[in-house]
């Protein structure tokens, strides 16, 4: 697969094809440090990324752009999910069952985007690996069943997904969109239906979304194959943001409808302001009726389903508080506080943004976890750091 794919791009680039259809080509470098210290030692991830995008509009009402991603790993590349568990909880594990939840960074060439975009005179129509992103919620984003965010640096980019959409514009701030991912059959595809408009200073929109979803109710039972749980999702929601006398405000409300569990909400609110002096202020709250509002109750499912991105949060309300202020016309620091109502615990997320030229941008992120024992952001999940380089080409 990796050769295939440096032999189409190698074609591509060299090809007359490329020059008379007006194709662009650009890219990042991305090299990457990941620390954690955890369990009394540490834990090192380097990782290599290049990523080339390329986008063709020499075609009238024809766009055509594809994103290839290179990706290598070096220093531990073999995690283990216990590590980052409450020590009491992977205690219940018997250690010849430890390996079960171990995990692997393998280097990795893909596509990640490649679609074609036609623009017809009533709709337009796009087909192929697209990125799909809902919600206009910061870090959490209950309308988003495509995407998980970081907490750490929840606007990295997010990867495409297979679809046909078709978006149709019904006046000058009304539109309607529907998308279709295919899977091995009709009942287990992705469908989407989303009307979104405007009034005043607020845009707000409507959602419907069906999907199939797999789950265990035991991590064992997943790798061993059996006791998989595939299951009929159905989610109703809308969105809203707008502005208020400088005052940015959003919200998000889902209602998930599943076969043969529990239906729960999720609901999530957030505000933003910038001073007269630079400083941006920002703050969510997010609900999640999925997850236990006692941490006495988490266990060790409920720690993987986190970790694996199946649930938002391991807590019920959490709320998240950043700030951002530009020391000079270069240099941004930030950070984050993100915590629990339910139990007390939260962590700090300081960072630094250094664009050192004009197309080199240095980030540092810390992830601090201060909770007790147990608890959601528990110190036990260790603390650590995040040293990236961008050069964009």
């Amino acid at each position: 697969m990796r050769s295939k794919i440096i032999i189409i791009i190698s074609i591509f680039l060299l090809s007359p094809l490329s020059r008379a259809q007006q194709v662009e080509f650009f890219g990042y470098y991305e090299p990457q440090f990941l620390g954690i210290a955890v369990n009394d030692g540490s834990i090192h991830l380097f990782t290599n990324k290049l990523r080339i995008d390329l986008q063709s509009t020499g075609y009238e009402n024809v766009t055509f752009a594809a994103n290839f991603d290179f990706i290598n790993y070096s220093g531990l590349k073999t995690w283990n999910f216990l590590y980052f568990v409450p020590d009491d909880i992977a205690a219940s594990v018997h250690p010849t069952l430890h390996n079960y939840y171990r995990f692997t960074y393998n280097d990795s060439i893909f596509l990640d985007n490649a679609y074609v975009k036609i623009t017809f005179p009533l709709f337009d129509l796009t087909l192929g690996r697209q990125q799909i992103s809902l919600g206009t919620g910061y870090v959490w984003n209950p309308t988003d069943l495509f995407n998980y965010k970081s907490l750490t640096d929840p606007t990295y980019e997010q990867p495409g997904h297979d679809a046909f959409r078709l978006d149709a514009p019904l006046s000058s701030r009304f539109n309607f969109s529907l998308l279709y991912g295919p899977e091995k059959d009709w009942k287990s595809s992705k469908k989407l239906a989303r009307i979104k408009g405007g009034l005043g200073h607020f845009d707000f929109s409507a959602i419907f979304i069906e999907m199939r979803e797999e789950s265990t109710d035991s991590f064992i039972e997943y790798w061993f194959g059996s006791e998989v749980n595939n299951y009929r999702r159905r989610l109703f929601g809308g969105d809203m943001v707008g502005e208020v006398l400088g005052l940015g405000i959003w919200g998000e409300f889902a209602y998930n409808r599943l076969e043969d569990r529990d239906n729960f909400n999720e609901i999530d609110a957030g505000l933003d302001y910038t001073l007269d002096n630079g400083l941006y202020l920002l703050a969510e709250y997010y609900h999640n009726e999925r997850a236990k509002n006692d941490y006495r109750e988490f266990d060790l499912d409920d720690w993987l389903e986190y970790f694996m991105a199946e649930s938002k949060t391991i807590s019920r309300d959490n709320l998240y508080f950043y700030l951002d202020y530009p020391l000079t016309d270069l240099i941004h620091m930030n950070n984050s506080i993100v915590g629990s109502l339910n139990d007390g615990s939260f962590a700090l997320i300081p960072g630094l943004n250094y664009s050192f030229r004009q197309n080199i941008d240095i980030d540092l992120f810390l992830n601090l976890n201060l909770g007790e024992d147990l608890k959601a952001y528990t110190a036990e999940q260790g603390q650590g750091g995040i040293l990236r380089m961008r050069i964009y080409f």
